[in-house]
């Protein structure tokens, strides 16, 4: 869904800022995962370093995402231009 579809104002009222790269992440879950039984297995990617991060449970994937965060934190602290 697109910031200029009129649904996604309906749905996220006031949120029509545009997602800065810097807090931007690409997910992938590998293929067959099952997430009520099986194993949550993927790599999770910063979109603005390329860092990229296998993860093996809800725990890791948000591990990851911290640790890039952090290392972004510690190159620009300024924070991410909005």
């Amino acid at each position: 869904m697109s910031e200029t579809d009129p649904k996604a104002s309906r749905e996220h009222p006031g949120h029509r800022a545009p997602l800065p790269v810097e807090l931007a992440f690409v997910v992938r879950f590998r293929a067959g995962m099952n997430s009520e039984s099986g194993p949550f297995l993927g790599r999770v990617e910063h979109v603005s370093s390329g860092r990229s991060s296998s993860f093996q449970s809800p725990a890791e994937l948000q591990d990851c995402i911290r640790a890039s965060l952090r290392e972004a934190e510690t190159k620009n602290p300024s924070g991410p231009a909005h």
